[in-house]
């Protein structure tokens, strides 16, 4: 407790300039005016392959589970007997408060939009629609001295219930295996942020499995085991400068100097090689909204982005960080700036043949409409 108020006590001294300057992610502005890129079928049939449960929205299709969660932005799809774990929304893995460095243990705050979401539900013929409004802030203390010190902070000090909001809507091509999420989440201020990612999948149950990016037309990801910075292998992942991306290789476990792999255009894809079929996922707003920044702790000129992809046993990860220091040796936070982070996404089945990059040229096209 002693050491608690200590830090409670050091936070409130903390002057301004230890304050982090607010980082390079470009959010739309707050009161933008966002035109969904989905919408419920104009012909409507009585909901017997949509249905609401207790905390949860399930769709069924031909080959076709997706399990829309009314806790949090989190979806379940399974798509021909293979299963993925998505995570569409921009979701605050670790803030600080204060803004200055972090200390061991005092980890810090996970936040992220939550419910029990408002849900509108749509069947039409071959297609299904499902809006759900997160309109409460959930803020999960990181170990148990950020709980007790979080209880000290007085109520003006806490995030408010607003902080975080999401609104997503989802679309499920019945006959297909289709999936479509537009997520819409509101920050309400600036945060200081060390991990904050716009998109998390997981792709169960796929021993072997391989990842392939849209990357100087397409490029096979080297698949590290572990978490990054948490395995025992050097980190390889995605960065985006707002022009060219780099694919690059830490020299030991998170930290730099870093290598660089291959350097070129990326067109927003992703392709999962499973063990029970092909699957592309789509994914424009990473780069559209990632920080270029450089990072103020990683070193080495690194940015304050990444896409991640690592295997963990027989599931293999894919993150898309869109603003922190998650990667380097140092501890310093960058704020996030208040504003609308959008989360597009497509994830569906290839067709045997059917060639990625012309999949997710049509897929992206649908998801930007207007904007290319």
């Amino acid at each position: 407790r002693l050491a608690c108020l200590l830090a409670a006590v050091v936070a409130a001294a903390v002057p301004g300039p230890w304050r982090p300057p607010e980082g390079g992610a470009r959010p739309l502005p707050l009161d933008a005016d966002v035109a969904p890129v989905t919408s419920a079928p104009s012909v409507r049939r009585p909901l017997l392959r949509v249905r609401r449960q207790a905390r949860a929205v399930e769709l069924h299709g031909v080959r076709t589970e997706v399990l829309l969660s009314l806790d949090r932005p989190r979806l379940v799809a399974r798509l021909r007997e293979q299963a993925f774990v998505v995570e569409p929304a921009l979701h605050v893995e670790e803030a600080l408060l204060d803004g200055f460095p972090r200390v061991p243990p005092l980890e810090g705050l996970r936040i992220e939009a939550a419910g029990l979401a408002r849900a509108e539900l749509v069947e039409g013929v071959d297609r299904a629609w499902v809006r759900a409004e997160y309109r409460a802030t959930s803020v999960t203390p990181c170990g148990p001295v950020a709980a007790r010190l979080l209880g000290l902070l007085p109520a003006a000090a806490r995030p408010p219930a607003d902080l975080v909001t999401t609104t997503l809507d989802l679309e499920v091509d019945l006959r297909t295996g289709r999936v479509t999420v537009d997520a819409r989440t509101r920050l309400a201020r600036p945060l200081p942020v060390r991990r904050a990612s716009l998109a998390w999948v997981r792709l169960d149950d796929a021993p072997g499995a391989r990842v392939w990016a849209g990357l100087s037309g397409d490029h096979e990801l080297p698949l590290v085991e572990g978490a990054p910075g948490l395995g025992a292998e050097p980190v390889v992942h995605l960065v985006h400068d707002g022009d060219v991306a780099r694919l690059l290789r830490a020299r030991r476990r998170a930290q730099g100097p870093w290598t660089t792999l291959e350097a070129g255009p990326f067109a927003d894809w992703l392709v999962y090689e499973a063990p029970r079929d092909r699957f592309l996922l789509v994914a424009p707003d990473w780069a559209r909204q990632a920080s270029p920044a450089r990072s103020r702790s990683a070193g080495a000129g690194l940015l304050e982005n990444g896409l991640f992809a690592w295997r963990l046993g027989e599931q293999v990860h894919t993150l898309l960080d869109v603003a922190g220091c998650r990667v380097g040796q140092g501890w310093l936070a960058t704020a996030l700036p208040a504003g609308v982070y959008r989360g597009r996404l497509v994830l569906r089945p290839l067709d045997r043949g059917e060639r990625a990059a012309e999949a997710a040229a049509r897929e992206r096209a649908r998801l930007l409409p207007g904007e290319e």
